[in-house]
This record gives C-alpha cells, structure tokens and sequence, in this order.
C-alpha cells in the first residue's frame, strides 16, 4: 500500500485521529504506510516525540482496512486476526507499554519473568493468550525461549504475524543482524535535537562507595522532581539509606524517595511510576538503567547521572527530562564524573595526540568555568550534620527493615522469593548501618557541594536526545 496511493498519507492520518485523542506526525503517517506497502522502516524520533505510535497505528489501521468490504478502494488482502510482535529491551518498558495499548483498546499481553509467574499464579498461560491477542510485546530473553518458539511453530499463528516490531534500536550496535541492509529499508530520520536541556558537568568531590553523598545533598533542599541514575542497585540502595536519614520527617521517606529497579517487585515499580507523576511529595527517584529507556513521565525536571559509561548514556538518560513540551521549567542534566575522569579529558584536551604527556601547569579543567562559578567552586563551607537521636536510628532502623520484608514479602521476582528471608532482612546488618552512620553523622566534618543555586548554570546546551524505532 503505497502512500500515494493513500493521498500522501492525508486517509490514513484521518483515520487514526478519529481513533486517538491526539495529532498524529505526518512522519509517523507516513513510516505506518510504508509499513503498510511491505518495506521494511527504520526511524529516528526525539524523546517523548511519539515514536510509539508507529506501533499502535500499524495496528489501528490494519484492523480498520480488514473490516472495509472487498470492493473498497483501500481494501487489502490482511490476514485474519492479524498480530504484531513487538521487542522492548526491558521489563518495565513492557508493562509500561501494555498499558498504553490498553487504552487504545487494543488486544495485548506482555510476556516478560515477571508477567509469566503472576499469571501462573492465578492458573493463566500467556503463550496461550498470546495465540489470540492482536499485540505481542516480549521482553529479549523470551525469543530464545521454548514457548516461543514453539507459538512460532504454530502455522495459523505464524500465518497471522504482519509485522515485526523493535523499540529502542539504538541499543542495538549492529544494525546488520536485523537484516536492514543498505537499499532494503526506509530510513526515516527527525530531528532529535533538545535545546530546551541545559546540560551541566560536574566532578565528585567524594567516591561513590560509601554510604554518605554530600556531593548530592542539595537536592535534599530543593522541591524540583528528580530521576538519579546509579549504575549498580546497591549504589542506588545505599543512595536510598543517605537520602532517608538526611530527610525531614515532614513528608514520609518512603513516599519522598522511590526505588526503580528490575530486582524491585513489579507493583512497587508500578506504584513509583504513578506516585512521581501525581503526587507532588514523591520528588526523587533512584534508579538503575531499567529506567534508562521508555519510561514517559512528564514531570522529571532534573536527570542526574553518576559516573556514565559513554556519551550514549549521557544521551538517553538526560532524554527523560522535560518530555512534555511545557510541563516543567528549565530541565536540567548534571552528569558527575570522578576526578580522574575529569583530568584525564583535561590532558587529552591539552594534548589530544595522546602521548601520554601532561600540558602546562595551570591550565585545564578550569578554563571552562567563569569567574562567578570558578568564586563559587572555590568557596569550601563546612557544617556539622546534626547526629540522630535514638529515636530517629530506630525509625530509621524500622523503616530499613521493613522496606527489605515489603521486598521479599511481595516480589513477583523469582530470584527474590527464593532467597531466604534472613539473607535478605538482616537485622544485625541493618543495626551496623545505623551505627555507622549514627558515628558518621557525630564525627564528620562534610563540606556541602559548592552548589549553582536552582538555576540553570551557563553550560553549552545538550545537542541532541533521541531513539530509534525498527518496523518490519
């Protein structure tokens, strides 16, 4: 079905817009009748720019064209009960997704660890269901499963299979084990640039592998709707215990400061999804890469990201701020290298021929500061934390333990059920966290992170965020 043939897509946009509650991109009409003439599509979109809805309006108007009598101009030949298999590159994304689809009332079932135990838990076989559902939506490891390709098996199922979809194409580095091949698909590019993010660079004055962060206290001061990205789930867990026991008890820790993490049980996830983008007390959540991708919270004002692995990591994580257009002010990306990180940029700047020789004395990782920040970085303000009542260790001891026994008590996760309790809620452990941190708080002498204020400070602007999206 060629896009010309459709009026230059002008039909299929009308459609769809009488099925969703929102304009359609003229390049997501576009990708869909492409899609629809049997080309192979491969798409770049900004973040929070839609790319979703190649998924949901392939569907949408392929089941609108199998309803249209044979003598209709647009009639096609569509198999009946015509499906999509769609890969999401995590779990979370998949149920995040689900839900989405749901909406649209479209036929779907998410297939992932942690979906497939909840359903056996009340005598439901998905691989079943899925015989039946128009949207597939599986999690990487699930291709390689028996059920699955015992489903593929399956002739009338296999006969019924239109498309194949991949979300999140960019983590896949070579694009050549998908078969897109120079001249065999369509390569539609948008514009992914973000001016709106102001990217601010900032090195760790303190190491990540303790349990206190002075480097991150302000955001303990401010009110603007965070995402923290750790690269370990002990770093954000550690995180977590900071936060909790430098909060005041105005607001309750555990609505205040969220875990999301694949090894946390999928209705806490849930639920810290829809505490940040409703309540106003749920301003920070801690986070593992499973965050990394997907998620469409619209009120994440500020990325932070510890230590990241490459460029590309900058790139995705900041992409989660300010996604919709308007509805924070001034989304901002700290990114926090180590010291080391930071000379080592210093001397390949200096000397990018990589010699291994040191540049000149006196000039390098400040050169880029102005003399407002350089005044304000310079400046080393000291104040004693307040030590923990007795009081105050018990709740935190309290609200620790009982934290861990939610985990263990309610994870859908396989791996967390069949650990022993004790392994998991240590009390012994949890009294020597709190002793540790009872002697940090009388003892040290914490130098705050010389901070910028709320402002966005007067680095470049961040270039460009965005994903990719595969339809074939």
């Amino acid at each position: 079905m060629s896009s010309s043939g459709l009026g230059n897509g002008s039909r299929v946009r009308e459609l769809l817009e009488c099925l969703v509650p929102h304009k359609v991109h003229d390049y997501i009409t576009e990708g869909i009748c492409q899609a629809l003439d049997g080309q192979h599509l491969l798409s770049v979109v900004r973040t929070g720019g839609g790319k979703t809805g190649y998924f949901y309006g392939f569907m949408l108007v392929l089941r609108a064209l199998s309803r249209l009598p044979r003598t209709h101009p647009m009639a096609r030949n569509i198999p009946q009960h015509s499906k999509i298999v769609i890969i999401y590159p995590t779990k979370g994304l998949v149920e995040e997704m689900e839900s989405t689809f749901r909406k649209l009332s479209l036929s779907v079932v998410a297939i992932n660890e942690d979906t497939l135990v909840a359903a056996r838990r009340r005598d439901e076989d998905l691989w079943t269901t899925a015989k039946t559902t128009s949207m597939i939506l599986l999690s990487p490891e699930q291709l390689v499963s028996p059920h699955f390709s015992s489903l593929l098996d399956n002739k009338e199922f296999w006969n019924s299979i239109c498309a194949l979809g991949i979300d999140e194409m960019h983590l896949i580095h070579d694009w050549d084990t998908l078969g897109l091949k120079a001249g065999t698909y369509s390569f539609m590019r948008c514009s992914n640039i973000r001016h709106d993010i102001k990217l601010v660079i900032r090195t760790l004055r303190h190491g990540l592998s303790g349990w206190t962060f002075p480097d991150l206290r302000w955001i303990v001061e401010g009110t603007r709707k965070t995402i923290i990205y750790g690269d370990t789930i002990t770093l954000i867990y550690r995180l977590l215990v900071y936060f909790w026991h430098e909060v005041t008890p105005s607001i309750p820790r555990q609505i205040r400061f969220r875990m999301y993490a694949s090894i946390c049980d999928q209705e806490y996830n849930s639920e810290t999804c829809r505490l940040f983008e409703v309540d106003p007390h749920c301003q920070v959540v801690l986070a593992t890469d499973a965050a990394k991708v997907g998620n469409d919270w619209s009120a994440i004002a500020d990325a932070i990201i510890l230590n990241p692995k490459d460029p590309n990591d900058i790139i995705q994580k900041s992409g989660r701020v300010g996604q919709k257009h308007g509805a924070v002010r001034s989304p901002r990306a700290f990114v926090y290298f180590t010291k080391a990180q930071m000379d080592k940029a210093v001397n390949l700047s200096i000397n990018p021929t990589g010699n291994g020789k040191k540049g000149k004395q006196g000039t390098g990782k400040d050169e880029w500061l102005t003399e407002d920040m350089r005044a304000k970085t310079s400046r080393k303000v000291s104040t004693m934390r307040p030590a923990l009542t007795e009081k105050q260790s018990e709740e935190l001891r309290k609200d620790i333990l009982t934290w861990q026994h939610n985990i263990w008590q309610n994870s859908n996760n396989a791996r967390i059920r069949n650990m022993p309790l004790r392994s998991l809620l240590d009390k012994s452990a949890v009294d020597k966290l709190v002793a540790r941190i009872m002697a940090i708080s009388e003892a040290e002498q914490v130098p705050q992170q010389s901070d910028f204020g709320d402002r966005p400070c007067d680095f470049p602007q961040q270039r460009s965020t965005g994903s990719g999206t595969s339809l074939s």
